[in-house]
């Protein structure tokens, strides 16, 4: 039986080091945005995160209070938004390809 998790991991660049990942036990993005922040916190990486990459997906790049501007929140400060828009293609592409 295979058991699909979403989770997001979390690396150092340059170099490609992997730090930890989370694997969030809720959808909800506050509690996403609280246990990221969370490793954040625990790697004394505050001061030096610059930069998030991640889909397009609504609970990580929504206005208001989404994982991202909920991380900025918190470090008081405005972070480089790295955004993958795959995903953003796949309806039209899929629908086109149909025919």
């Amino acid at each position: 039986m295979t058991i699909k998790e979403k989770y997001y991991a979390i690396v150092s660049f340059p170099g490609d080091n992997y730090i930890d990942h989370v694997v969030h036990s809720s959808s909800k993005s506050e509690d996403v945005a609280n246990e990221i922040l969370s490793v954040i916190n625990d790697t004394d990486s505050t001061e030096s995160i610059s930069a998030l990459i991640c889909d397009d997906t609504n609970n990580n790049t929504g206005q208001i209070n989404e994982i991202i501007r909920r991380l900025e929140k918190s470090l008081e400060r405005p972070l480089q938004w790295l955004v993958c828009m795959l995903h953003f293609n796949e309806p039209f592409l899929e629908s086109t390809l149909q025919y």
